[in-house]
């Protein structure tokens, strides 16, 4: 099974920068876009983990620990990887009013703290953390490279130029271009359909 280490004993990394304001007049997806960029000034990724019509919650990427859903034991398993969820406190709860705006319920004890060091290299440890930590400015070139059939490799060396931790894998890269595929696909089945329809 993934490797899990006992992190109830370690040291706990409080973030510096305060909470963003939230306003009467943003709406879920404007908090969750605070919230994330937010996150991702400050090296840590933000998931969902409970959300409602009325409420819902956010937490450290790292939050949880690993369970073993399909009881799979040592022997069973085809890959040993380590697991990312390391029982991260840090979350914040955000509860509906009765106008309709959300609010930020107080954080109580260890809910602002992390129990990783909040640098650099956490951010980029992960999938998610890469993609949010990508400027327009890097979207743009690792689509116009895609676009003209650019190899994986040269796409990651022009992206992660003069850089300690890669932004982008070639994973990363290679997923870009599958979905940027899947959605050229989808445009075209879109536009061949409506062709009939006329005809």
């Amino acid at each position: 099974m993934p490797v899990v280490k006992d992190y109830s004993t370690e040291a706990h990394y409080a973030v510096k920068a305060p909470l963003p304001d939230i306003s009467l007049e943003d709406d879920k997806d404007m908090i969750r876009e605070k919230m994330d960029k937010y996150a991702t000034r400050n090296n840590f990724v933000l998931v969902a983990y409970k959300s409602s019509r009325d409420q819902f919650y956010l937490r450290c990427e790292k939050g949880g620990r690993y369970r073993n859903w399909r009881k799979l034991s040592p022997e069973d398993r085809k890959r040993h990887k380590c697991t990312i969820r390391q029982e991260c406190p840090f979350k914040v709860k955000f509860f509906k009013r009765k106008n309709g705006a959300f609010y930020l319920v107080r954080p109580k004890g260890d809910d602002l703290c992390h129990n990783h060091p909040l640098e650099e290299d956490n951010l980029l440890s992960s999938c998610r953390g890469r993609k949010n930590n990508l400027t327009a400015e890097d979207i743009k070139k690792v689509t116009e490279a895609i676009d003209s059939n650019t190899p994986t490799t040269t796409i990651q060396k022009a992206i992660n130029k003069d850089r300690v931790f890669h932004k982008l894998t070639i994973h990363d890269i290679n997923n870009m271009k599958y979905s940027l595929r899947v959605k050229s696909d989808d445009t075209v089945k879109m536009e061949d359909d409506s062709c009939v329809t006329k005809s």
